[in-house]
């Protein structure tokens, strides 16, 4: 890590060899001076056939590793149960609430089982901000 002479702050380096907090401040701030722009391309994109070819493959692959990582042995009444915890709780807080896979199903380096004891009951923001980090 090295001192940053830009915000005088020791932070770590990207690829590039750019300050990573100084990279994240312009990054936002671009995004906000232009976020309608984003906005619109972004949305075009997805509307574009290669944008709903690439999000169609990307939904395909879920769905057959999902299929694959779901065994014989697993218990279907209790992954529904965690689903139904899962309504339970959006319906106590007001919070979203996601199931999430403890061992994700596409991990780098292992993957999960779609199985009741795989599965727990966590906030839809700290399951979207995960993103397969962990494995």
């Amino acid at each position: 890590m090295k001192m940053c002479n830009k915000c005088g702050v020791e932070t770590a380096r990207n690829k590039k060899g750019e300050c990573v907090n100084c990279v994240k401040s312009y990054n936002k701030a671009y995004y906000e001076a232009n976020k309608d722009n984003i906005k619109s391309v972004q949305k075009a994109y997805r509307q574009s056939p290669k944008g709903k070819a690439k999000r169609n493959a990307s939904r395909a692959k879920r769905r057959a590793t999902k299929l694959n990582a779901n065994p014989s042995w697993s218990n279907e009444d209790h992954i529904k149960m965690w689903y139904e915890q899962a309504k339970h709780w959006e319906w106590l807080t007001g919070e979203p609430y996601h199931v999430d896979h403890v061992v994700p199903l596409q991990g780098k380096n292992v993957s999960g089982l779609h199985v009741a004891h795989n599965l727990e009951v966590i906030p839809a923001r700290l399951d979207l901000a995960k993103s397969n980090i962990h494995c």
